[in-house]
């Protein structure tokens, strides 16, 4: 439905974030990376997707991009417009979120 978060399934998401993983994945969905340049980001994984909290700008971000893009999923933050990782979501957002969404293939530090 449109507006509606259908349920995802973390195990592909969990496969972009393997390689990084410091702690978990535990059973309550937590988890804890670590990127190549030292950056860390806690992630919670929930029936609509993931939460990411507790990263920096870096290595982190793109990481958190990659995960969201396994599945097509839209990026929220605050004071910032969705980022869509899959342009096809567009349609399906509410209207008050569809204003000014950006499409990223790749996030650079300026962006983060």
């Amino acid at each position: 439905m449109d507006g509606e978060a259908p349920d995802v399934s973390a195990v592909e998401t969990l496969e972009v974030l393997r390689p990084f993983l410091i702690v978990g994945p535990e059973p309550g969905g937590f988890c804890r990376t670590r990127t190549p340049d030292g950056r860390e980001a806690d992630f919670y994984f929930g029936r609509a997707g993931f939460m990411a909290n507790h990263f920096s700008k870096g290595e982190t971000s793109e990481l958190i991009r990659k995960a969201a893009s396994v599945q097509g999923l839209v990026l929220f933050g605050p004071g910032t417009p969705a980022m869509l990782t899959d342009a096809s979501t567009l349609p399906h957002l509410p209207s008050t979120l569809a204003v000014g969404p950006t499409c990223r293939e790749r996030l650079t530090d300026a962006e983060a």
